[in-house]
């Protein structure tokens, strides 16, 4: 328990390019479908918001042990896209911290199922999103980490 409380992974939902050529937006949450610009554009929405995909993604962390051993967190942002399904797919890592944690942060992503998938104009389209999700592996860590950001 006290490993899941040092390695606090938080989500910050960052909208960057509809596939349905709108403008970058960022928002912190996702309780509602939210519209753009008059248009009915509408983004995807998580099942239970922001709080349901840091509660999926805290509890399932698995920092990599050679990552904490060594100290090593920080900063991993993941594009991925919501399909007309509402299925995650092509998960990339757009910034990277090295390559367990960024594993660690495709593994988390992939569990995020059950999307309602994005429309414009009543009709479902693919939407492109990211997430930066933060790796501490301890209170000092993180506490550094955030004077720096």
């Amino acid at each position: 328990m006290h490993l899941r409380l040092t390695a606090t992974v938080s989500v910050l939902i960052m909208f960057t390019q509809f596939l349905f050529g709108q403008a970058d937006s960022t928002f912190n949450i996702l309780p509602t479908a939210k519209q753009y610009s008059g248009s009915k554009d509408i983004m995807p929405l998580f099942k239970g918001g922001d709080k349901a995909i840091n509660k999926i993604l805290v509890d399932n962390l698995k920092y990599p042990k050679v990552a904490r051993k060594e100290r090593v967190g920080g900063k991993v942002v993941v594009q991925f896209t919501i399909d007309t399904l509402g299925n995650v797919e092509n998960i990339k890592v757009m910034e990277s911290v090295r390559d367990d944690i960024d594993s660690e942060a495709i593994r988390l992503v992939s569990l995020l199922k059950g999307w309602t998938p994005g429309s414009s104009n009543e009709k479902k389209v693919k939407v492109l999103l990211k997430i930066p999700i933060h790796f501490y592996p301890d209170a000092r860590f993180e506490r550094r980490f955030k004077k720096r950001t």
